[in-house]
């Protein structure tokens, strides 16, 4: 049987090592943790940190609330970006979603457990899977400011840096 032994080198090496690691994480390109004023550290800092520390890939969905909705097309104020290097204080949390004639627009609302546990006791193999939730379609009439959203870019493009764009799905959650 192996004894497997550690010394107090190994231990004070690893701690090193750990330490430079969070410091390359959290302080990568120059950018710290610390914020000025009163607020801290916010979502959004945490957000860049990480965005510049991990690979770029392509961003084709985005999650917010709606601030404000025209004939066709809605602001939304995004939650976060995650894994993306734009920047806390850009002015891409805001964007324009446009709808066009393809977009569709559905809400999802959760089933009660007697709803989910009578389609489950009712299922046979090859049917549809039941689902936790119910969809109901919506048009962009159905949509209000403040409703909480997440929209899918049409045709998966990069929406990264795009201040606008077409919307290929939009769900409504609770």
């Amino acid at each position: 049987m192996n004894n497997f032994v550690v010394s107090k080198s190994g231990i004070i090496a690893f701690v090193i090592v750990l330490l430079g690691f969070g410091y390359v994480a959290f302080f990568f390109d120059g950018l710290s943790l610390r914020s000025s004023g009163d607020e801290g550290v916010t979502e959004r800092d945490v957000n860049e940190v990480i965005g510049r520390a991990l690979p770029s890939v392509p961003l084709s969905s985005l999650s917010g609330t709606i601030s404000s909705i025209g004939p066709d097309s809605f602001e939304l104020e995004v939650s976060q970006i995650l894994g993306t290097n734009i920047p806390a204080s850009s002015n891409l949390y805001t964007r324009e979603v446009r709808i066009t004639p393809t977009t569709v627009i559905t809400e999802r609302r959760p089933k009660t457990t007697q709803e989910l546990n009578q389609e489950l006791k009712n299922f046979t193999p090859g049917d549809p899977l039941p689902t936790p939730y119910r969809t109901t379609a919506l048009t962009l009439h159905d949509l209000k400011a403040g409703d909480a959203v997440a929209v899918h870019a049409a045709l998966g493009n990069d929406i990264r840096e795009a201040k606008s764009f077409e919307a290929g799905t939009i769900i409504r959650g609770n």
